[in-house]
């Protein structure tokens, strides 16, 4: 999708705006995962996702292709549209929910994934809130660190050196076995 991205965005600007179709097909369910992990709540979800392919749509002439990322200028609206969330409705923000575990019939295995959920969550609490966000970012939204840069507007090797207190930070916390299990339960 990156490779036409730019072509997308190019003609979107020259007013084709049927060429917007892919790219809110493309993200839109990665956008929603992540504002979902923020919020927890279905229809907040819903209307924050709404809001922020407006805003997307609304300022997409000012956004340069060739400098910046599409997908890390649509996390950086997500963040702001989650934030004026949190200043006008005043609600309180946890980690609850962040972990959408695969479920199965299987009780047993059920409360063994709780269990290690719970460990995971308590380990991510710890973390420093850019910490905290540049991991998820990387793991569970799979972006690159200069498209994490563009989104906490930092440099690029700073995102890297966030990540990587982060994962020692965590490795300090959780053995290795349940730092793997957190990779892989978020793909």
């Amino acid at each position: 999708m990156k490779e036409n991205e730019k072509q997308l965005i190019i003609l979107c600007q020259e007013g084709k705006w049927e060429n917007f179709s892919p790219l809110y097909d493309f993200y839109v369910e990665k956008i929603y995962k992540y504002i979902f992990f923020k919020v927890k709540h279905q229809q907040n979800t819903e209307d924050l996702v709404s809001t922020v392919f407006l805003k997307a749509v609304s300022n997409l002439k000012k956004f340069n292709p060739e400098n910046n990322y599409f997908s890390a200028w649509l996390y950086k609206i997500a963040k702001n549209v989650i934030a004026d969330h949190y200043r006008f409705k005043r609600e309180e923000s946890g980690l609850d929910d962040i972990w959408g575990l695969k479920a199965d019939n299987n009780t047993e295995k059920d409360i063994e994934n709780l269990e290690k959920k719970e460990v995971i969550k308590k380990a991510l609490k710890k973390l420093k809130a850019d910490q905290r966000e540049v991991v998820i970012l990387r793991v569970w939204h799979e972006l690159s660190y200069r498209e994490i840069s563009q989104i906490i507007k930092k440099k690029e090797a700073n995102a890297k050196m966030i990540f990587c207190r982060a994962v020692k930070n965590l490795k300090h916390e959780i053995p290795l076995s349940l730092f793997i299990y957190l990779i892989i339960s978020a793909n």
